[in-house]
């Protein structure tokens, strides 16, 4: 290409970067669109799975024996809700067992990026956050936690009304051992 007049600083910035700060066609902005729904839909379509856990629940939990000490029960309640957007889920349990009243609180996403379930989980009766990741495995929910220990939490039998969750903890190489079962219905 031959110019038959010197460039300018002005026109030569608008030839390089000018493109840069061009507006989006119709169609780079149709796409993003289309781009940003289907993000949406399938982070929504993955939470809605979760939508079995949605409401209050009563729940009888029992701690397997330590020590040879009795198995410790605890009665408590469940609620879920989905979070702002459906985009999470908040999960209380509000117990009362032999060692007092403890609260439990769960925010589980969807990750696009990581393609599972993330969680964040603090509770009264342990200092700060523990996250981890989740994901089904046939028709359980399972959720993992590394800690000093592993931690899988699984929801089991789950129905309309009713589920079980069961929690299980590994410590070094040692296999996983039933920590607590717990049988969940709907009031």
């Amino acid at each position: 290409m031959h110019l038959s007049a010197p460039l300018t600083a002005t026109m030569l910035i608008t030839l390089l970067i000018g493109p840069c700060f061009a507006q989006p066609s119709e169609n780079s902005s149709s796409q993003q669109k289309s781009s940003s729904k289907q993000i949406e839909k399938n982070k929504n379509a993955e939470m809605e799975k979760l939508s079995f856990l949605v409401g209050d629940w009563k729940y009888i939990a029992t701690h397997e024996k330590k020590d040879n000490k009795e198995e410790a029960k605890e009665e408590g309640q469940y609620i879920a809700h989905f979070g702002p957007g459906k985009n999470s889920m908040i999960v209380e349990l509000h117990g009362n067992g032999s060692q007092g009243k403890d609260v439990v609180m769960d925010l589980i996403c969807w990750s696009e990026k990581l393609n599972c379930y993330e969680t964040v989980t603090t509770g009264s009766s342990f200092p700060g956050m523990i996250h981890g990741k989740s994901h089904w495995e046939k028709d359980d929910f399972v959720m993992e936690i590394s800690t000093n220990k592993k931690i899988r939490i699984i929801y089991k039998r789950i129905r309309d009304n009713e589920m079980e969750i069961e929690e299980w903890f590994q410590s070094g190489a040692e296999p996983y051992k039933l920590a607590m079962r717990m049988k969940v219905s709907k009031t």
